[in-house]
Parts: structure tokens; C-alpha cells; sequence
């Protein structure tokens, strides 16, 4: 119930209270001290309010790249493969929920028009990977369907990439959104293995019964990413 309606049935109660209940100072103390109370609670609750849409605000323009939505640019330093820095444009924002924990995805574009994949894990520690490379299948990494789950089932295991080892790190059931709507959710299992150096992974998604996506990415450092603007409104 709104504060102002509670309020003016309070006045009410009271009046009528006024002229049926004796002795009258008692009742009114009575109600100053309820409607008191009252405006009290409300002022705090909006202070509290205005307080968190503030902090809200405040970290929306900050920029950040757990803070990168749909018109962002940002840039990429040292990525293997790239003589130049990798500048990127955000023109797809997609997110992973795993329970209560969640990380998304950027899909960009490179300078070139290409496409480029960017994850943004912002657990306890930020991570940032961005996908190097999608390998045509399981048989790349040395593995079968049944390995897989044999490693899902004792939590350890490794997997080959060109003479690399990538030992696992994570794998459990997930939910993808699409464009982060949940409208275009679909099921997903994956599975992490990350090489010694840490700087390098291998990433394995299960969609449906039996499609399986590999993925070898690039594990960046916070300190080789600039950003330049974190969506299309704070590029104005």
C-alpha cells in the first residue's frame, strides 16, 4: 500500500477514534508517534533507493570491461595471431548462468568486419579470454565422448593441442541467453582445461544430444585492455 493512502485512512482512524474514545490526548499521542514511525521508515527507504540507482549509475559509466554492452569499443593488446593491437566493436551481448553464478559473452566486430568472441568471467577475479581459434571437433584435442565424461565424472583430466597440455579446471550444466534474453534460453554442458602458463584454454560445449563445439582461447591480461567507451549511448 502507498504511504500517502496509508496515511489519510491513518487521519481517518483517528478522527473517528477523536470523538468515540476517551481520554483524546492519549489517542493522539498515540497516532503522532505511528504516523511518525511511518514517514520515518518511508524517508529512509527512499534515501536507500536513491542511494543504490546512484551507485548503479555511477558504475554503469564506468569504463570497465565487466561494464561493456551492445556499441562499446574496446581494445586488445598482445593477441597471438595479431601484429597490431585488436580494437572491437560490441555488437552482440550474450550470457551463461551456471546456478547463481553468471559470466557473458561479447560478440565483436574487428576492424576488418570479422567477427571476434570475448568472454567476461567476473567471479572472485576478473577473466578475460578471447577465442583464438573454433576446432572442427573433439578428435583436435585428442578426445572422445566417452573420455569426456570420464573426466566430468572424476573432475581432472587433460587434454593435447599442438603438443600443449590443458588440464582441467571446471565442467558442469549450464544456461546460454541469447542477445541476454531470456526469451532464447538454451541448455549447455562445458567443460575448462587451462595450460600450465595459464594463459591459454580449451574450451568443450555440448549443445543437445550430440553437437559438440572446441574452442582454443586466449586468456587476457586486465592490463592489456583499454576501453573506450562501454556502449553505443556513452560513445555519444
Amino acid at each position: 500500500m502507498r504511504i500517502d493512502i496509508f496515511l489519510v485512512i491513518m487521519l481517518i482512524i483517528s478522527g473517528i477514534m477523536f470523538f468515540t474514545i476517551s481520554p483524546f490526548w492519549v489517542m493522539s499521542i498515540i497516532f503522532i508517534i505511528i504516523t511518525s514511525c511511518i514517514l520515518f521508515m518511508a524517508i529512509g527507504r527512499n534515501k536507500g533507493i536513491f542511494d543504490a540507482v546512484s551507485k548503479s549509475a555511477k558504475k554503469s559509466k564506468t569504463l570497465d570491461i565487466t561494464n561493456m554492452d551492445i556499441g562499446g569499443v574496446f581494445k586488445l593488446a598482445n593477441v597471438e595471431g595479431y601484429d597490431e593491437d585488436l580494437t572491437l566493436k560490441v555488437m552482440h551481448k550474450h550470457l551463461y548462468q551456471q546456478g547463481n553464478y553468471m559470466w557473458f559473452e561479447l560478440e565483436c566486430q574487428k576492424g576488418d568486419g570479422e567477427k571476434a568472441w570475448v568472454t567476461v568471467d567476473d567471479d572472485d577475479e576478473t577473466e578475460v579470454s578471447i577465442v583464438l581459434e573454433k576446432l572442427s571437433g573433439l578428435s583436435d584435442i585428442g578426445m572422445t565422448v566417452e573420455r569426456l565424461e570420464e573426466i566430468d565424472d572424476n573432475e581432472r583430466g587433460n587434454v593435447k593441442y599442438k603438443n600443449n597440455s590443458y588440464k582441467y579446471v571446471d565442467s558442469d550444466k549450464a544456461v546460454f541467453y541469447k542477445y541476454s534474453d531470456d526469451g532464447h534460453a538454451e541448455e549447455l554442458y562445458y567443460w575448462d582445461f587451462q595450460n600450465k602458463s595459464l594463459k591459454e584454454e580449451i574450451s568443450v560445449e555440448k549443445w543437445g544430444e550430440n553437437e559438440y563445439l572446441v574452442y582454443h582461447s586466449q586468456i587476457v591480461p586486465l592490463r592489456a585492455i583499454t576501453v573506450y567507451s562501454i556502449s553505443s549511448e556513452d560513445s555519444k
